[in-house]
């Protein structure tokens, strides 16, 4: 059918149109399968919007990801990130890690006691330590907690409502 072509099967009408079949598959799906590869919150919520002195709030949140990626909580004046909020927990997350496996529903527990302390753990595992008085201009302080999940390239967050008396 034509000279120049090596691989006669692929020079065939048939073979043409597999070959142009596979390519517009390819690049239909590669969007796709890139949000797969990417972080990607899927859970999050709290379990009160108020906490006094020595109460406890449960953090629950839960992401998906290909590879590893970090998570991190911040107090917040408002329910958007931005430089002046507080970061209460950094970690670490993927297959390996103990305390933040990918796809799985994680709970880390913060007591907040009487001397501003807010203090997190995540299966009885100290995970940080926080002195909220340089954070606090006075209580209440009315906010909310951002979670930020990030991976290489990108960053998902999330807020919630919360209160500190």
């Amino acid at each position: 059918m034509f000279k120049f072509c090596k691989f006669t099967w692929l020079c065939t009408r048939k073979g043409i149109v597999l070959v142009s079949m596979i390519c517009l598959i390819s690049a239909c799906g590669a969007d796709h399968v890139w949000d797969e590869l990417e972080v990607n919150l899927t859970h999050f919520s709290t379990d009160k919007t108020d906490i006094y002195p020595g109460e406890e709030i449960h953090f629950v949140w839960e992401a998906e990801s290909a590879f590893d990626f970090d998570v991190r909580f911040f107090l917040s004046e408002d329910s958007r990130k931005s430089s002046d909020d507080f970061r209460v927990i950094r970690e670490d997350c993927g297959f390996d890690e103990d305390n933040c496996e990918q796809d799985k529903r994680i709970i880390y527990t913060c007591f907040f006691s009487i001397d501003n302390s807010f203090d997190c753990e995540y299966r009885n595992d100290l995970i940080s330590v926080n002195d909220l008085t340089p954070y606090f201009e006075e209580l209440p302080m009315y906010g909310y907690v951002i979670i930020e999940v990030c991976d290489e390239t990108r960053c998902e967050r999330a807020s919630a409502e919360l209160n500190f008396f």
